[in-house]
């Protein structure tokens, strides 16, 4: 695996939301549920590059985690859980946002997701005020 700089991470992210809401447009919503998840997924990880110091090598553990796509998990890694915590509790759609988008995991792609469940996700992640994916740019 080559390495992936923040910036890229940062496209990604962008790139898969761009996708996500394009996809729910064309009806293909399990597609655009599943992109959606990586959006935010790429953004975390986007957030913990930020934090990781030049010329140290990181603990092997904690690459291993970076590599992996639990959301929750990556919250931990990029060290947001208590900012996450404070903004869901200022905010209430951003909670309701998160609460849709913590659900999401890398195995949904074996999943036919409704029309339903893929226009929540999209609009949970992509929202521009209270969005997931808006909140983890801050952070990155």
């Amino acid at each position: 695996m080559t390495a992936v700089s923040r910036r890229d991470l940062q496209v990604l992210a962008s790139s898969k939301l761009d996708d996500a809401k394009l996809l729910l447009r064309r009806g293909r919503h399990s597609s655009a549920y599943y992109l959606a998840g990586y959006a935010v997924a790429f953004a975390l990880k986007a957030a913990i590059a930020r934090q990781i110091e030049r010329h140290v090598l990181p603990d092997a553990r904690f690459i291993r985690d970076v590599y992996q796509h639990d959301l929750e998990r990556l919250v931990g890694l990029a060290r947001l859980r208590v900012e996450l915590a404070g903004a869901r509790k200022s905010d209430a759609r951003l909670d309701t946002n998160w609460a849709i988008v913590s659900a999401w995991n890398v195995e949904g792609s074996y999943e036919l997701i409704n029309r339903v469940r893929g226009v929540a996700m999209v609009k949970a992640v992509g929202e521009t005020s209270s969005g997931v994916f808006q909140w983890v740019q801050q952070h990155w």
